[in-house]
């Protein structure tokens, strides 16, 4: 897995082509790009498919929109979920079942 990813779309090309799965995190809520990134993390999410997408919180870190500012905590990753699956075209229903499926394959539960 590729946790809080926010690298080129290159590496994310040839992340999956590995059979890699790629984490998302609140940084995803941001607008702009990161410091030293040439992809827009919004892109990245958009070319990921979503049987490969995991959602992370990476507490106490890169709290999403509207909470930035403040700590982040693990019940803001709905927060995360919700705006991913707007960008996926999907309902949060529809996501929330395909990325649980995607974590339980991952980590074998």
């Amino acid at each position: 897995m590729f946790h809080c990813f926010a690298g080129s779309m290159e590496i994310l090309k040839s992340a999956l082509q590995m059979g890699f799965y790629v984490g998302f995190d609140g940084n995803i809520t941001y607008n702009g790009l990161a410091p030293g990134e040439d992809t827009d993390l919004k892109d990245l999410v958009k070319y990921t498919p979503i049987d490969r997408i995991v959602i992370e919180t990476d507490s106490p870190f890169l709290t999403p929109v509207p909470k930035r500012g403040s700590r982040n905590m693990p019940e803001y990753v709905i927060i995360t979920a919700k705006f991913i699956a707007i960008l996926k075209g999907l309902t949060f229903e529809e996501f929330e079942v395909k990325t649980t499926e995607n974590a339980i394959k991952l980590f074998n539960l």
